[in-house]
């Protein structure tokens, strides 16, 4: 079905944005590539799906993902882009429904690491970067992540909605005794 679609989507050659919310896809190994897609918004994919459907866009340049599992759905996440290189994303969100409980928006030191190590090594472009609702269990993890996200010349603007801290907390601190101007924005919940 999947590759049927894709097919007939290639002769959309002006088609660049292309909006997904179907948990039926599926992506062989290798899959026929939209290269004229810049822009995509994702909701209820597969784990499966993630890296073949990002690997399907090379010409992405602009994701909007929502999740259902924050441990779960970042990590497959962060493995699609990594396969894509990374490098042409210019922005990237990543939202979490509000109304998911709690601990499908939570996400582990490693699970941070992992997105954090690839927006420094590999997004050479970036310049926006939000995730939304998306928890750290350790408010010193979102900090790291902030801090890794520095690292990256391009990006200006750093969104972090309801993502767990409090307003006199440690990543507020970080965000005021910085050197390097980054827009950080932690909407507290």
């Amino acid at each position: 079905m999947t590759v049927r679609m894709w097919t007939c989507l290639r002769s959309f050659s002006s088609l660049n944005h292309l909006t997904i919310s179907d948990s039926s896809l599926s992506f062989p190994s290798t899959p026929l590539e939209l290269p004229f897609v810049t822009k995509l918004s994702a909701e209820r994919v597969t784990l499966k799906s993630y890296e073949g459907l990002l690997s399907s866009l090379p010409g992405l340049r602009h994701i909007d993902i929502t999740i259902d599992d924050a441990e779960r759905d970042i990590p497959h996440i962060t493995a699609g882009l990594r396969r894509t290189g990374g490098e042409q994303f210019t922005h990237i969100t990543i939202t979490a429904p509000s109304s998911l409980p709690s601990e499908k928006r939570s996400v582990s030191r490693k699970t941070m690491r992992g997105l954090g190590l690839l927006i420094r090594e590999q997004t050479k472009n970036l310049q926006w970067l939000c995730l939304s609702r998306v928890k750290c269990t350790d408010e010193e993890d979102l900090v790291e992540f902030v801090e890794t996200c520095r690292h990256v010349e391009t990006m200006n603007h750093l969104t972090l909605p309801e993502c767990g801290t409090n307003a006199n907390g440690r990543l507020g601190l970080n965000i005021t005794c910085s050197v390097k101007p980054l827009r950080v924005i932690p909407l507290n919940s």
